[in-house]
């Protein structure tokens, strides 16, 4: 399901949260990649104690995302293309979770199908790239990419944990 095309009611849903949604919505959904980033390595590791071997060692207190992602490259459980969608979908969650609450709101005049003509507020955010330049992106542009991430992140590590 690589490259999932999302459906106008998934993009409707997406344009309608606010910036405390959207946090919401990012977090929750790489935690449960994170999940399975940790299933991955423990299924590698083979712990006598799952359970401890998780709870301590894969503890995201000890060890955060990132390093997790170094540690299935390095075990080349992973590929460095999918290594890059996981680094991509951690950076647009870090954008939602610590985007300040003075977020830019454009407005956007929609027309529909029938001719008829909406404006609709656009909310923005300041994002700062990893070189250290800011930037101004569209919420929404930020959630569709982070979704279509998501849905093909999830498919690919399931082959990889049940493989």
């Amino acid at each position: 399901m690589k490259n999932k095309e999302l459906s106008d009611k998934e993009i409707e849903f997406i344009d309608s949260l606010s910036i405390e949604e959207a946090r919401g919505f990012t977090i929750e959904r790489l935690y449960e990649i994170e999940l399975i980033i940790d299933d991955l390595i423990t299924n590698h590791f083979k712990p006598e104690d799952k359970w401890d071997f998780k709870l301590y060692l894969l503890n995201g207190n000890i060890i955060d995302l990132g390093k997790k992602i170094k540690i299935l490259n390095g075990l080349e459980i992973i590929s460095n293309k999918l290594s890059d969608k996981l680094r991509r979908i951690s950076s647009i969650r870090n954008s939602c979770a610590h985007a300040g609450i003075d977020i830019v709101h454009n407005l956007e005049i929609i027309s529909n199908k029938k001719r008829e003509k909406e404006i609709k507020p656009k909310k923005r955010l300041n994002v700062m790239k990893s070189n250290g330049k800011i930037e101004s992106k569209y919420l929404s542009e930020l959630l569709i990419e982070f979704s279509r991430l998501y849905i093909d992140l999830k498919n690919e590590l399931f082959e990889l944990k049940y493989k």
